[in-house]
């Protein structure tokens, strides 16, 4: 990158009044750079252009070797204005492709470094959970349908997928998700895992809606997003009397303890307690809870951030954990010296993560 801000030439007239000519310099990179110059000389003129509130009459200017795209100028614009931006036009045009029923589809994972079923790889999310709301025709009300697997024995994505298809058995209609990715590549995953479910799975990912796409592609721009699209920036803006911040839990990655460390306890009989063979954020309270209680899982919890661990475990047991997942990228210096002393044999690794059996 040769300078964060580069103007080439611009040239700005107001009327027979010539506030810009041919101006042009680079900012280099790790600079402290002003603009001066008297009282109608044109540095308002100038700032209004390179922040996209003014057009230029000629010349060009880019920030960080790149101009700026149309969707960067209407963020620019929104903030500079401190004003709602709405594309009317394409908005109608999402909104009227719509068809009844609307579902609204949400699922809840987890993901193993080794696999407890045929047919799964390791770290793959696997659907344990839905929440499906249904509007079936215009003003009519909402219907709420969910699916929570309760059996530890069997591959929990099988009954789900047979629920799901169950609760859709009208015609599919749209099927809304926020960040369809995600959605999507499940649906495609159980598609693969169960044949004969394909296509209906298919079907369900042909009728995708992605509700984040308004905001991602800029159909409706408020300032108060500050660029972003994720749900937790876009609802409290939309509907401020919804929050994550009033929730009980406001992220998927904090249940059972405020630690975002990506470190992973497995225990003994993964069937037994299948959520707690996820990473600690997903833990729930009563899994974090029992390991607390051993010496060598209470002290990976201490260092991942936990501050209930308490510093002498009651247990006298070392350990309830078969194996240990370690993620190098998050995981800190003190963990990291923590694990390689311990008793346990790195079987598996790739380029982020090492998995140790424990002697």
């Amino acid at each position: 990158m040769n300078s964060i801000l580069s103007i080439q030439s611009v040239t700005k007239s107001y009327g027979p009044i010539r506030a810009l000519h041919q101006v042009s310099f680079d900012v280099p990179p790790g600079s402290v750079f002003g603009v001066l110059g008297p009282n109608g000389s044109g540095k308002t003129t100038l700032l209004g252009i390179v922040s996209d509130v003014l057009k230029a009459g000629s010349g060009s200017y880019s920030w960080f070797g790149e101009p700026p795209s149309e969707k960067q100028r209407q963020q620019i614009r929104a903030a500079k204005q401190n004003e709602v931006i709405i594309d009317r036009e394409r908005l109608t045009k999402c909104i009227d492709g719509w068809q009844y029923p609307l579902h609204f589809l949400d699922y809840e994972t987890f993901s193993y470094a080794i696999p407890q079923f045929d047919g799964i790889k390791p770290f793959q999310q696997m659907c344990f959970q839905y929440s499906l709301h249904t509007i079936d025709e215009p003003g009519g009300e909402v219907t709420h349908q969910t699916f929570l697997a309760r059996d530890d024995e069997s591959n929990p994505a099988r009954a789900l997928a047979e629920s799901l298809k169950g609760a859709l058995s009208g015609e599919i209609g749209t099927v809304f998700v926020w960040y369809e990715s995600f959605e999507k590549t499940r649906n495609s995953e159980m598609a693969q895992m169960f044949p004969d479910l394909a296509p209906f799975f298919e079907d369900v990912n042909a009728h995708t809606c992605d509700l984040m796409k308004v905001f991602s592609e800029n159909l409706y721009v408020d300032p108060k997003f500050k660029g972003r699209s994720s749900i937790k920036k876009v609802l409290p803006v939309l509907r401020p009397n919804l929050s994550y911040k009033d929730l009980g839990i406001g992220d998927g990655l904090s249940v059972g303890v405020g630690s975002q460390e990506r470190i992973a306890l497995y225990h003994a009989t993964l069937h037994e307690h299948p959520m707690a063979g996820g990473y600690i954020g997903r833990m729930p309270v009563n899994a974090a809870d029992r390991y607390r209680g051993y010496p060598l899982t209470a002290m990976l919890l201490r260092l991942s951030g936990d501050t209930a661990a308490p510093s002498a475990a009651r247990s006298s047991d070392p350990s309830p954990c078969e194996y240990l997942v370690v993620d190098r990228r998050s995981s800190s210096a003190e963990l990291k010296a923590y694990v390689a002393q311990l008793p346990a044999d790195r079987i598996a690794s790739d380029e982020a993560r090492d998995v140790y059996r424990l002697r």
